[in-house]
């Protein structure tokens, strides 16, 4: 929870005299963290510490807009205080920003809140176990790394359009644990899309000790250049390999990469498709012969689909 204790000063004229109303916010309460569709409160304590009687006009701000149309007002005698509540509710996640009295207050709205690891359990790393290999449908593995000193029940979700789906269960005993056995679930084979997961480890009476969301992104190549040499191998003239990274979470299995020169396809082959960043890029043998001089080369790759997954185009001498 978050919380302040500041001044606001308001009169009905006078200048704020011992015969005048005078208001100061004693405290604000406004939760740290919430999910979508929740009613999130802001609590705000008022004390009217002027010498007469006076109305206090509220109306926090989140955003920078106002949450009402109207302030909400409260009549407050000299010397009383007063609790005064707000809601509103989000329903896409976030960080959004009350302001009360010119005091902001950040507010993370999740599609599930978080709930970090409670005692007996000592910790969850989430790690994305990416397959290597030529096998266009080797699966990708989600594996949570837990320690504990009882047994757990783990529990994984797709979350999509604000509906969670259980994916798989599973129960750990005391010993699976010690024995380094963690739970895991397959999110993708090939070259996995975007998914987004929540986990969530229970204790032996099925309490909740953990809940995280995460959205493990597809991944993306960017491609910086390549690298271009003779081939030793018979029937070939020219190896290729790309260069460049994988942003995001998940790999790639890039399954073919052709060859133009000049703008024209020239005969290539990939051997071997390879999962990236788990392995390098795969290489692409040229058949065709190819003038000496400068060439505008490009490289564009395929995943197991047939689908495009990157580009890039250089001007290369070549010979």
């Amino acid at each position: 929870m978050a919380g302040g204790i500041f001044w606001v000063l308001l009169s009905s004229g006078g200048g704020g005299g011992a015969n005048e109303p005078l208001f100061r916010i004693e405290n604000v309460t406004v939760p740290s963290k919430a999910e979508t569709g929740d009613e999130i409160a802001i609590i705000t304590t008022v004390r009217n510490i002027g010498g007469k009687e006076g109305t206090y006009a509220l109306n926090p701000k989140v955003n920078g807009e106002n949450l009402y149309p109207h302030p909400k007002r409260v009549g407050l005698k000299s010397g009383e205080n007063r609790e005064i509540t707000t809601h509103f509710s989000e329903q896409e996640p976030g960080e959004y920003v009350v302001t009360v009295a010119e005091e902001n207050f950040r507010v993370r709205v999740y599609y599930l809140k978080p709930i970090e690891p409670r005692q007996p359990l000592e910790h969850v790393f989430w790690r994305v176990e990416m397959p290597d290999g030529t096998n266009d449908n080797a699966p990708t593995t989600l594996r949570l790394d837990v320690d504990a000193e009882t047994g757990l029940k783990a529990e994984f979700y797709r979350y999509e359009n604000d509906n969670a789906t259980l994916l798989e269960e599973s129960w750990l005993t005391k010993a699976e644990i010690e024995r380094d056995k963690d739970p895991t679930i397959t999110i993708g084979r090939g070259t996995p899309k975007t998914v987004t997961v929540v986990a969530c480890i229970k204790g032996p009476q099925e309490n909740l000790l953990y809940r995280k969301t995460n959205k493990l992104e597809a991944g993306d190549i960017r491609l910086s250049g390549f690298s271009l040499s003779k081939a030793w191998e018979e029937n070939y003239t020219y190896r290729i390999r790309p260069k460049g990274e994988v942003i995001e979470n998940l790999p790639v299995f890039v399954k073919r990469v052709r060859v133009s020169v000049d703008g024209e396809n020239v005969r290539a082959v990939t051997p071997q498709g390879r999962y990236v960043p788990a392995d390098p890029f795969p290489e692409a043998f040229i058949r065709s012969g190819i003038e000496e001089g400068y060439h505008t080369i490009k490289l564009t790759l395929f995943n197991e689909e047939g689908k495009k997954v990157a580009s890039v185009e250089n001007r290369r001498v070549v010979g």
